[in-house]
């Protein structure tokens, strides 16, 4: 006598036969014409952009690329009671430099003079 699966079992493998037909992941859709060769243009585009981005990570990770920077001494030396404890700075322009020190002070420093 052969044995035969219990029916769960057979229904749970005719669904999962027919999932692999309707699972949208194994689906290709079929552009029109005038979409598909606008599709294969950006797929390119984005190959040789993804090719160029590894090239730069490839040359960054390189030891020529690591330098020093130089050196620059500051051009005005302020004496701020208590230290600087934060700093900001305005977006635009970068004219005026917020200092708030450890004493509680807050100084307003113009970078044009």
């Amino acid at each position: 006598r052969a044995l035969t699966p219990p029916r769960s079992a057979v229904r749970l493998w005719a669904m999962a036969s027919s999932w692999d037909q309707v699972n949208p992941d194994n689906r290709v859709d079929v552009l029109p014409q005038p979409f598909r060769a606008i599709n294969k243009v950006v797929e390119e585009v984005l190959e040789a952009v993804g090719q160029h981005i590894d090239e730069v990570v490839a040359r960054r990770r390189r030891d020529e690329y690591e330098h020093e920077l130089p050196a620059v001494t500051p051009s005005a030396t302020i004496p701020v009671p208590g230290g600087i404890i934060c700093a900001s700075v305005e977006p635009r322009g970068m004219t005026h430099v917020v200092l708030g020190t450890g004493s509680g002070e807050v100084w307003l420093v113009s970078t044009r003079s």
